[in-house]
């Protein structure tokens, strides 16, 4: 089946909704045509002209990053900078460049929850909240004999999610009565006779990033020609967006052994810190990135040791002065596995969309930095 760069676009934003996404960052489709055709798509940290170089090597025609090429506003398209000679190389090659940022460090199974695996931990929660999802109650009538199939493809959509439970919903039982007019194909019944016929009214909840996906998904299982139902914003807050991640250790360690842990499963070369090593550590906060900003959520986490990168210096001395030991683990380092996790999530929507689609990791990234 021949994808689309919406298709692809689609695919990503499911995961990680751009409303997720912090007001200063800038991700979506940020070069290239919705309708062009993409036969493979590169995943990447950064769109480099390594990367770009990849993609058109292979023929693809589009790069997925974690790190949008366009932060800011451009005065001139004109060449001579990284970013409008990396932009122009890539309008010239038809090359589509889409960015989810902060959204995939929000969003569940992203860049912190794929950080947090890497470190082993157990026991997740969100460091930092940022908000919290928007929720609609869904209420669709269906026959009976239909009700329990219905509402599994609800849930496999995304609706009915409470907390930690899936799939939640409520039924009650009535009647339901219609009369087909002409030029009808009635699923129950025949045209210009009443109908009466045993029904479930089953209602669900559901966050607006899953709404439009999940009524599509209703729609197409239903059985009736027409479908009857309504969808009611609800006052109620729905589940804490979150960014950054708190877990354990199931067994506790000294600092210094956890900050040779992190080194070691991060490839970390030189791991910088600040605090006491001499401490016990088995409650972890992280943020990806650049997460120094939110050393206070760590501390009111109880955590004893945070990790995060672009650590300035005068946070990592008022956090040292407070208990908590940071592990700056670079920019880089703990974002660079990004490439792969968005690989394999794509590779998976093409097997479950039949997408004819060649995904490749970008292999060429490194950090920015080197290391005497």
């Amino acid at each position: 089946m021949a994808v689309q760069v919406r298709d692809i676009v689609a695919a990503m934003e499911a995961w990680a909704d751009p409303a997720w996404a912090e007001s200063w960052d800038n991700v979506g489709l940020l070069c290239g045509r919705p309708e062009d055709r993409v036969g493979g798509v590169v995943t990447a940290l950064d769109v480099t002209d390594e990367a770009l170089s990849l993609a058109i090597e292979a023929g693809a025609g589009m790069i997925v990053a974690h790190h949008p090429l366009l932060f800011r506003p451009l005065r001139s398209l004109a060449q001579g900078t990284r970013v409008t000679n990396t932009l122009a190389l890539a309008q010239r090659h038809g090359i589509a460049v889409f960015a989810a940022h902060t959204n995939l460090d929000i969003a569940p199974g992203g860049v912190n929850d794929m950080l947090a695996a890497r470190l082993q931990l157990t026991r997740l929660r969100g460091l930092h909240v940022t908000g919290r999802e928007e929720l609609y109650k869904l209420a669709v009538y269906v026959p009976k004999s239909h009700a329990d199939s219905l509402r599994e493809v609800l849930g496999a959509a995304g609706a009915g999610h409470i907390g930690r439970y899936s799939h939640c919903s409520f039924s009650v039982g009535g009647q339901g009565r219609f009369l087909p007019e002409a030029d009808t194909h009635p699923y129950i019944g025949a045209a210009g006779q009443w109908e009466t016929v045993a029904e479930e009214r089953i209602e669900t909840v559901v966050a607006k990033r899953a709404l439009e996906g999940t009524v599509a998904a209703m729609m197409a299982a239903h059985p009736y020609e027409e479908v009857a139902y309504d969808v009611y914003p609800l006052v109620a807050p729905g589940q804490a967006i979150t960014l950054g991640k708190v877990g354990e250790w199931d067994t506790p360690c000294s600092g210094a052994e956890a900050l040779q842990r992190v080194k070691e499963r991060l490839g970390i070369p030189v791991l910088r810190y600040a605090g006491d090593t001499r401490r016990e550590v088995r409650t972890v906060a992280l943020c990806s990135g650049a997460g120094m900003e939110f050393y206070r959520d760590a501390l009111r986490a109880k955590a004893d040791l945070y990790v995060t990168g672009d650590v300035r210096y005068h946070d990592a001395q008022d956090a040292a002065a407070q208990g908590l030991l940071v592990a700056d683990g670079h920019h880089f380092y703990t974002e660079q596995f990004i490439a792969e996790g968005i690989a394999g999530y794509l590779r998976t929507c093409a097997e479950r969309q039949g997408w004819s689609l060649t995904v490749i990791e970008d292999h060429t990234r490194q950090d920015v930095f080197s290391f005497l």
